[in-house]
């Protein structure tokens, strides 16, 4: 009965849904709160300085996510107007919860080293193993790809700080060309795999 279950919650995916939440979560909350201590009023006045992964979840990306590895969250709306110092402050909001994923998938991979190997035999025991590796791949997984400048990912916000008002606004007019281009990528040529082989490759690295 026990194996049936568990089986049941691998199938339907369920660890890659609870990691995917958490990284989105992260995320997206860490960009909300750094915006508003810089501040701008946006994230708090839209609901987005919270920890509930709900309002972060934008469905299509989420969907990809959880079955390809590769989405995207609902972004933050921020305004640099409030900002003392616009590109350095932007440069922070749209860095810092990239940052925050990678600190929290070491920190989940290194929760590995807790586990007694020998009660992985326990179903139970066997499932959380699992679920909080998947936390600790997907947190990194999705720092990466975050870093591709492509809206609504990070990176294009990261790309615009540093070109002309001209080339951002041809990159702007683009966007859904280029949105449109990564979903077939990650239809058609498995990007997951290759970014979850760098993920696992980073947190080999700092998993003591």
């Amino acid at each position: 009965m026990e194996q049936g279950i568990f089986s049941i919650l691998y199938i339907i995916k369920i660890p890659s849904i609870i990691a995917c939440m958490v990284a989105i979560t992260i995320k997206e909350y860490t960009k909300a709160l750094i915006s508003s201590k810089l501040g701008d009023p946006m994230p708090k006045r839209d609901g987005r300085v919270t920890l509930n992964p709900f309002k972060h979840i934008e469905i299509v990306g989420f969907i990809l996510m959880v079955i390809y590895g590769c989405g995207w969250s609902k972004p933050v709306e921020t305004t640099p107007l409030y900002y003392e110092d616009r590109r350095k402050d932007s440069l922070i909001t749209y860095i810092a919860p990239l940052i925050s994923n990678i600190i929290a998938g070491i920190i989940f991979g290194n929760l590995l080293n807790l586990f007694n190997y020998e009660i992985l035999f326990s179903k139970t025991y066997k499932f959380l193993f699992y679920t909080i590796g998947q936390i600790a791949i997907m947190n990194v997984q999705f720092a990466i790809f975050s870093l591709i400048p492509i809206a609504p990912l990070e990176g294009a916000n990261i790309i615009r700080l540093f070109i002309s008002p001209n080339a951002s606004m041809n990159l702007i007019g683009k966007e859904k060309f280029y949105l449109i281009l990564l979903v077939l990528l990650i239809f058609i040529f498995p990007i997951g795999n290759m970014f979850n082989t760098i993920s696992k490759f980073i947190l080999n690295i700092f998993i003591i």
